[in-house]
Parts: C-alpha cells; sequence; structure tokens
C-alpha cells in the first residue's frame, strides 16, 4: 500500500512537472491551425494571382485533420510542430477546385505574453547553420 501512495506521489509530481514545461492546455487549437494553413496558401495564390493579372481566389480549408502536434522550443518560446491533412477548395469566377487530403505542416509558437500566436515559416540556411524563420502573426 504504501508503494502504491509513493508511485501515485511520483506521478503526480512528474505530471505537474512536465506539465509546467509542456503545458496542455495551450496547444493551439484546430481553429488557430486553420487559420495558420490560410497565411501560407493565401501567399502562394496570391503570388500566383499577380503573376497571371488575376484576381485573389477565394479559400476555403475543410475537414481539418490534425494528425501530430509536437512540442519544442526556437528562441526559447513555446513553439508547437503541427502536421495533418486538409481539403482547400479554391473559388474564382466561375472556377471551383477541390483538392482532398492535401498535407500540411506548420510551426506555431505562443508569444511570451501569451495572447498571440504566430506562423513560424523556416527558411532555406546554410548546411549546419541555424534556421531562420519568417514571422506571420495568426488571427
Amino acid at each position: 500500500m504504501v508503494r502504491f501512495i509513493l508511485v501515485a506521489v511520483m506521478l503526480g509530481l512528474l505530471a505537474a512537472f512536465v506539465g509546467d514545461i509542456w503545458p496542455t492546455g495551450l496547444m493551439p487549437s484546430g481553429r488557430l491551425v486553420r487559420s495558420a494553413i490560410a497565411i501560407q496558401v493565401g501567399q502562394t495564390q496570391q503570388q500566383l494571382a499577380e503573376q497571371l493579372n488575376n484576381s485573389s481566389p477565394k479559400l476555403a480549408i475543410e475537414h481539418l485533420r490534425i494528425n501530430q502536434q509536437e512540442p519544442l522550443k526556437i528562441h526559447n518560446l513555446l513553439t508547437y510542430h503541427v502536421r495533418g491533412t486538409y481539403d482547400l477548395t479554391i473559388q474564382q469566377q466561375d472556377n471551383r477546385v477541390t483538392e482532398q487530403k492535401k498535407p500540411f505542416d506548420v510551426y506555431l509558437q505562443r508569444q511570451i505574453e501569451g495572447k498571440t500566436w504566430r506562423l513560424l515559416l523556416p527558411q532555406s540556411t546554410e548546411k549546419n547553420a541555424k534556421p531562420t524563420w519568417l514571422t506571420y502573426l495568426v488571427r
């Protein structure tokens, strides 16, 4: 009985310690991930529209499936590497295209004050150099 109580106390302390380092209640929501994907897709579509002299298409992100959320630290801030799939519908004038089960891979970083998140996009760097990141506020 003493061993059981001792193990329960140790597991409680371990859970509290891990929760303090990687607070699971602060993981990015599906809405936040959807907004981050929209930023990435929107940038690509906007660049394409500019090259083709077209207006920007309307995008709809549906059926978001998060398969993995890996916590890590980038620049000493809690960051989640989130992977999964989504369906993308692109509507432009009379044309509508839907792509199903598109994979996504995003880095979402909770800012120090804890009120906002940023999308981090890794930039290509020289071999063995620290990666650099472009960041965008996710609303």
